[in-house]
């Protein structure tokens, strides 16, 4: 049977990164991405926490402009930066050390310099990484989702918040330390299912597309390589995860008001109610601008942390 080498930055005898190098690395990439990609993020918050038939992505962004100016369409900016700074930054900086100790401990133990790592060992990563992850970002995935889907409250509801800070003030003054982690059981099981398809898939992928096109994906550290393989990770990331982002959409955005119950107990809850009014479909709404935000948001950030990381002496972050 016939091997072909894949052509990588490196594959033997590199620096280690340490874990709060990483960090920084990890966190830079996704906020340049989420400078770019956030308007997508408010359309798709604001399509999943619409009740009854949700408008078109396209529909909802003008909804948005219309109502409260094309900065709107930037709502809970400051959050997301906070988010890239814990969740998204953490997710990517633990998979890239988890990983790189995964490589050498292979290498170790085969005696070669090949470093590697079967595939369902990256998925499992990528899902450790993710819950991680999400349990110290989940403040600021609350507040993203709340300042995301403030605009389109009436104002009697609307929560105001002046930045992601004030908003963390605010929500343990008035629900607690606990609210802060509201949402956080969905929250951890969907990061482990989108990461351990983004992350996990993403370095087989590439590895794959140079080994069927060489000519075109020339090594796994190529533009074209790493664009189409960020596409790939964030398509099945997304698609397997949906569901799950509704019900923590919904779960976190859903008013909190003194003496009267919640709409929704908890996660399952959630998925009962939201499937008794809406049906399946319902779990997949807003896939278009939850797609569209990922694929440009994971090559934007990919990219920038596989350079980033190379520049800082490792021989790749996947």
């Amino acid at each position: 049977m016939k091997t072909q080498r894949i052509s990588t930055t490196a594959t033997t005898q590199h620096a280690t990164v340490p874990l709060s190098t990483r960090l920084v690395l990890s966190a830079s990439a996704g906020c340049i991405a989420s400078t770019f990609c956030h308007p997508l993020d408010v359309v798709r918050v604001q399509m999943q926490t619409t009740k009854g038939e949700a408008p078109s992505p396209f529909r909802s962004a003008l909804t948005i402009a219309h109502r409260e100016g094309i900065l709107g369409l930037w709502s809970g900016l400051s959050a997301a930066y906070l988010r890239q700074f814990t969740y998204s930054g953490f997710r990517m900086a633990v998979f890239s050390f988890l990983l790189e100790h995964a490589k050498h401990t292979s290498s170790s133990t085969t005696n070669n310099n090949n470093n590697v790592v079967p595939l369902s060992t990256k998925l499992v990563l990528g899902a450790v990484a993710g819950v991680a992850g999400s349990i110290v970002g989940n403040p600021a995935e609350l507040v993203l989702v709340r300042m995301a889907d403030d605009s389109k409250l009436p104002q009697k509801q609307r929560r105001n918040y002046k930045s992601s800070i004030h908003a963390c003030i605010r929500i343990v003054q008035e629900e607690g330390v606990k609210g802060l982690g509201r949402g956080m059981v969905n929250s951890c099981c969907r990061a482990a299912v989108v990461n351990a398809f983004q992350l996990g898939i993403y370095g087989p992928t590439k590895e794959q597309l140079v080994i069927l096109q060489p000519s075109v994906f020339t090594s796994t550290s190529s533009i074209p390589t790493m664009f189409c393989g960020a596409l790939f990770s964030a398509f099945f990331a997304i698609s397997v995860s949906m569901p799950l982002d509704v019900v923590k959409s919904r779960l976190m955005a859903q008013p909190i008001e003194q003496g009267k119950p919640l709409k929704y107990t908890g996660m399952l809850d959630c998925f009962r109610k939201s499937f008794r009014t809406a049906g399946i479909r319902v779990f997949w709404r807003g896939f278009i601008p939850a797609y569209i935000k990922l694929a440009p948001y994971t090559v934007i950030s990919f990219t920038a942390l596989e350079k980033l990381t190379a520049l800082s002496g490792s021989a790749s972050a996947f």
